[in-house]
């Protein structure tokens, strides 16, 4: 299987809004939980929109969707982030797309469950891995992380429903499973 990533044209909407960012859910657009990030020697560290570093766990550091994307579009951070918080929980599927785009044999039934569950999931900025955002939260006392062993990789796979960020893309996919259309 292979991921194919949506053709988003460049441009914005009537309210200025990148076209890249259409496909975030609007019930995630909606909450005062949106960051800026930028990368540093190989860091994704968390920005306010108003300037200084953010916090996944200081709502004071969170601003709207349309602020976060507004201050990326000043050209001073990489993108923009949402602070993982209930009723949604994040994954984290680390390189687990390889060079030819196809998927890892791990990751497939997770990616499978998790876009039949109608998660909302992009390719991260390293464009080796996933993230995806659904509804849900961990089972109490769960452990956040867990290491797949494949034949081509030892991986973690990490989720999180509260504490944690996501640095986004906007850059949505769907599976390619080779049938005929």
């Amino acid at each position: 299987m292979k991921i194919i990533e949506l053709a988003v044209e460049s441009g914005h909407d009537s309210s200025g809004i990148p076209w890249r960012y259409a496909a975030i859910p609007e019930e995630l657009k909606q909450l005062k939980i949106w960051m800026l990030w930028r990368s540093e020697h190989g860091n994704k560290i968390p920005y306010r929109t108003s300037g200084g570093r953010g916090s996944s766990t200081d709502p004071e550091s969170w601003s709207t969707f349309s602020e976060a994307v507004a201050a990326e579009q000043r050209g001073q951070h990489s993108g923009i982030a949402l602070a993982i918080v209930p009723p949604f929980c994040g994954v984290d599927l680390d390189h687990c797309i390889l060079p030819d785009g196809s998927l890892r044999e791990w990751a497939i039934p997770i990616v499978e469950q998790l876009l039949a569950a109608g998660a909302y999931c992009e390719v991260s900025p390293s464009l080796t891995g996933l993230k995806a955002i659904t509804r849900g939260k961990k089972p109490t006392g769960s452990r956040c992380s867990r290491i797949m062993d494949s034949a081509d990789s030892r991986q973690k796979i990490e989720s999180w429903d509260t504490g944690r960020y996501f640095a986004l893309t906007g850059r949505v996919f769907k599976l390619e499973t080779g049938d005929a259309e």
